[in-house]
């Protein structure tokens, strides 16, 4: 968990406020969004999607997080006051057989309400969930083969959807062991 905290510093400082503006007009463009987030961790992109709702004329928003780090959920869900709701009635009965369903309820993030889900699972299956205007995730599109990501979009987002999967950077590259310049030199020809 201490690894979730240090980059939460470092999405928090470098974070495209260009693509946040972009994510905030994709937004505009239809009704309140529907998001989830793929490999949510300690829920530390929820405060960006709610910055960018507010920014797109929207009051609220629903969020379906979805992490295998229980541990990372958990940390994430005691920074937030969330009034419980029932689960709905017409979640896919299959989805229950392979994600762990941790909080289902109602926030406030940044004044927006935001209608929050929580599960632990594998991300790539939350479209057993329906699909979302918004996919997101912070630092999860590098950690995926791009086709196996590009088949999880097309099955998770909507139509004409919006994906929102920032990579952060601090700056500088560096492999270990040493020596591996070699090897940053070629990738970069």
């Amino acid at each position: 968990l201490a690894y979730f905290r240090e980059k939460a510093a470092i999405d928090d400082a470098s974070r495209s406020e260009e693509a946040l503006a972009v994510l905030t007009e994709r937004l505009a463009t239809g009704n309140p969004p529907r998001c989830v987030d793929l490999g949510a961790g300690t829920l530390s992109l929820l405060p960006v999607i709610a910055k960018a709702v507010k920014a797109a004329g929207f009051a609220t928003f629903e969020y379906l997080a979805v992490d295998r780090d229980r541990d990372a959920l958990a940390e994430g869900l005691a920074k937030l006051q969330i009034q419980n709701t029932p689960w709905p009635a017409d979640a896919d009965p299959l989805a229950s057989r392979s994600f762990e369903r941790l909080r289902h309820g109602i926030c406030d993030i940044g004044g927006v309400r935001c209608s929050i889900a929580v599960v632990c699972g594998d991300a790539l299956d939350a479209d057993a969930f329906g699909s979302f205007d918004l996919v997101c995730g912070s630092a999860f599109a590098d950690l995926v083969r791009p086709e196996i990501l590009a088949d999880g979009l097309r099955r998770i987002g909507k139509p004409r959807g919006t994906a929102y999967l920032p990579i952060t950077f601090s700056g500088k590259t560096e492999l270990h062991p040493h020596g591996a310049e070699e090897l940053l030199r070629a990738y970069d020809a």
